[in-house]
């Protein structure tokens, strides 16, 4: 079922669409009269129409004139969501199932609530399903990849503190959540589930094919957040479907945080298009010491493999002997994240309103000064302007 929108707000549309959470449904959105012109020559099951939008009459006569079924929006959500559900059943409920007979005849019986109702007879055209390569996309975004050298490492911290910090800099900031988690973590820890409306999912508009709008996506002080729906956390991912995830997530900084299981092959593909990989690694000798194989892994992907790849030090303390830690992982830290104490952690969850650690921590704040300005000038970190982009390895 295909239904197209005509409401002033987004924020409408978001509330409808949410309610209905209809998985099998194809959703459109315009409110500018022009572009419902153009959409009504495209054909739609159903159409919900705003009765203070612009243009009313003219659009209801626009779609009477086509014998397009049409709801009135009023401002009350709870009856349109009804009237979207209850014509979606219709629909759902009126679909014919056809039986299969023997590939020499043009016979076919149709039936309807399992019950044949007519014969037919009509010249029968075979489609045939052919694999369309995945070509590779030029990005027009920076895409940055967050991954844990060990369980556990800080991948989530540190996107959610750096999405934060790159947000005061004026651009338009995505922190996506690795659609292979076994867990809704950001869904609990983000203060996303108090939303009545429930959770807009990315991963699953693309496994059903449907356009990604990231207007959409839940948004924290400036970082929009494209997460996984706690609902459905088994969801069939490859990496073809990664890569539509990065050409659909096509706007100014993306932070991915795929943590831990990064080179499975299905997110392995948002390594290989990002503009910087970050290994976030846990002081913790213990740690590195039982990941010191997949150390080795993430240095030949750097040298060989040509990786954007850099080493994060996080929860790093003074405490801590630094050169004799930098001899041990034969690697120099891109920046170290300081140790932040459980206080400023805890205070930042437990506030009435979710608070970036970073919000909260000047030291916190200063230690990303080196990424900033990797990416913007010390005059463009002011403006919020892009310096440069890269999609070719560079390190020495």
């Amino acid at each position: 079922m295909r239904i197209l929108c005509i409401l002033r707000s987004e924020e409408s549309y978001k509330r409808i669409r949410l309610n209905v959470n209809e998985a099998n449904i194809n959703w459109d959105f315009e409110k500018e009269f022009q572009n419902i012109k153009n959409a009504a020559s495209i054909g739609f099951d159903l159409v919900v129409i705003d009765s203070n939008i612009s243009e009313y009459e003219g659009i209801i006569q626009l779609f009477e004139r086509i014998n397009t079924k049409l709801i009135i929006f009023n401002g009350n959500y709870e009856d349109v969501v009804e009237s979207i559900k209850s014509k979606y059943k219709v629909f759902s409920d009126s679909e014919r199932y056809i039986l299969p007979v023997a590939d020499n005849s043009d016979e076919e019986i149709v039936f309807e609530d399992g019950k044949p109702v007519r014969i037919l007879y009509k010249e029968v055209i075979k489609e045939k399903r052919i694999e369309v390569p995945v070509v590779q996309q030029q990005y027009n975004n920076t895409v940055i990849a967050v991954v844990n050298l060990s369980e556990r490492a800080g991948s989530t911290f540190v996107s959610s503190n750096l999405a934060r910090a790159f947000s005061k800099t004026g651009k338009t900031v995505t922190l996506i959540e690795s659609p292979i988690s076994k867990t809704p973590y950001y869904f609990y820890s983000f203060d996303l589930y108090p939303s009545t409306e429930g959770i807009y999912s990315p991963f699953e508009e693309i496994n059903h094919n449907r356009k990604v709008e990231d207007f959409m996506f839940e948004e924290r002080k400036g970082v929009k957040f494209a997460i996984k729906s706690p609902n459905n956390n088994e969801l069939e991912w490859d990496k073809e479907k990664s890569l539509r995830l990065l050409y659909q997530l096509n706007k100014n900084i993306c932070i991915y945080d795929l943590g831990y299981e990064f080179e499975e092959e299905s997110t392995y593909e948002i390594v290989k298009n990002s503009d910087l990989v970050l290994v976030i690694i846990d002081p913790n000798p213990a740690d590195i010491l039982i990941n010191q194989e997949r150390l080795y892994k993430l240095h030949k992907m750097r040298e060989e493999d040509t990786l954007p790849i850099e080493f994060v030090y996080n929860k790093w303390s003074k405490t801590i002997n630094e050169k004799k830690f930098v001899q041990a992982i034969e690697q120099e830290s891109f920046f170290k994240v300081p140790f932040i104490s459980p206080e400023v952690v805890y205070s930042s969850v437990y506030s009435k309103e979710f608070v970036y650690a970073v919000d909260q921590s000047e030291e916190l704040e200063k230690s990303f000064e080196t990424i900033k300005r990797y990416f913007f000038s010390e005059e463009e970190i002011k403006e919020g302007k892009l310096k440069k982009k890269f999609r070719v390895p560079f390190f020495n």
